[in-house]
């Protein structure tokens, strides 16, 4: 299958992240430094996007790479970079309080975010409030996130949900309270820092009735000035970038545009952003990301501009009405893995969105 690789990484990169204080050097982190001190690519991004980071290395075969050096390095990856010793180990039950050493400190070229469970307290004596309620600004600019947030984005999920160590919980949490989404973090990486330090002594409690709601509030306009430069240019069909595999038994509807991919915010991904559908598999859970050529044809059919799935669900009915891929019920009880081994396997045949084939195939635009 794509993904049986095993890559092997220069005993040097291992030598210097171990000569620089590297926490755990016997793990795959010399890897992460590596690419995110000399690529910019953080571990999240890489973990979201194999493809992309091995496409980097594989496309400098001939060139030669950026030599490691001890000087490179910087103290957020020594756990004793992390650690700061805490007078006040008392968080209270239902509050959420910020640890923040340095204020002046700011996020780099990308911000590390990982959970409490991971963080530099979990070994220490008496920090269970701290893992639980408090979020962390390290010296060094990455940021550890409670576990209650961890604990509250499960229950809003269901029991059904299997949280798979990703950053979704803080996100989530950012977009309820403080109208911050993944996308605005990876366009400008300090908005999540600067939110949490105005609110610091009045951070709100996440609650599942407010994540609910948040669900329902109408979608505010997307920005897709970043693409204008493709707004009016030809295509005939939309690419599918996938895994060569069939698809069972996927639970709900991973379904988002482009904008919420790995992608979103490099320019050089632009043009993949707006013309690609992507399936990607992380710990065997599979994602769609349709391409925002679907939310500019949306927009241009109902005059509604959002970063909404409808642009997906519009666009099936238009195109494979006989499907009934378009139909969510439909796809609720048959389940998404259609959606996938559909896309995969027409992907040859996408037509690009054309607003003068949804007013044909699915007359005028009516709410």
């Amino acid at each position: 299958m794509k993904f049986n690789y095993i890559l092997h990484i220069p005993a040097e990169i291992d030598a210097v992240y171990a000569a620089a204080g590297g926490d755990n050097p016997n793990s795959g982190n010399p890897f992460w430094w590596y690419m995110s001190c000399y690529f910019g690519l953080s571990k999240e991004e890489i973990e979201n996007d194999y493809d992309k980071a091995l496409g980097l290395l594989l496309s400098s075969q001939d060139q030669t790479l950026p030599t490691a050096k001890v000087e490179d390095f910087d103290a957020s990856w020594t756990t004793s970079g992390e650690f700061v010793e805490q007078d006040d180990k008392t968080v209270d039950d239902g509050t959420l309080v910020l640890i923040d050493p340095d204020p002046e400190i700011m996020a780099g070229g990308y911000l590390w975010v990982d959970s409490q469970s991971t963080g530099p307290f979990v070994t220490a004596e008496g920090y269970g409030d701290i893992i639980r309620r408090a979020f962390y600004i390290t010296p060094g600019g990455k940021l550890y996130y409670p576990m209650e947030l961890v604990d509250v984005y499960c229950d809003y999920k269901g029991e059904d949900y299997k949280y798979n160590g990703s950053g979704d919980p803080l996100w989530k949490y950012m977009e309820t309270y403080f109208d911050v989404s993944l996308y605005d973090a990876r366009k400008d990486m300090n908005t999540v820092l600067n939110k949490l330090r105005e609110c610091q002594g009045s951070l709100p409690y996440p609650k599942v009735e407010e994540y609910i709601a948040e669900d329902s509030r109408p979608d505010e306009p997307v920005d897709l000035s970043d693409y204008e430069e493709f707004f009016d240019k030809k295509y005939d069909n939309l690419a599918v970038d996938a895994p060569d595999m069939t698809f069972t038994d996927v639970e709900g509807l991973p379904l988002s545009s482009q904008l919420s991919s790995a992608n979103a915010y490099d320019p050089e991904y632009r043009e993949y952003c707006w013309t690609t559908f992507t399936v990607k598999v992380k710990n065997d859970r599979p994602k769609l990301y349709y391409p925002l050529a679907l939310t500019q044809a949306y927009y241009k059919y109902t005059g509604e501009y959002a970063d909404t799935s409808d642009a997906f669900w519009t666009y099936m009915r238009c195109y494979f009405p006989e499907s009934k891929l378009g139909e969510i019920d439909y796809v609720r009880e048959a389940g998404f893995d259609e959606v996938l081994n559909f896309i995969v396997e027409h992907r040859d045949e996408m037509p690009f969105p054309k607003v003068e084939d949804y007013v044909e195939n699915l007359g005028p635009w009516s709410n």
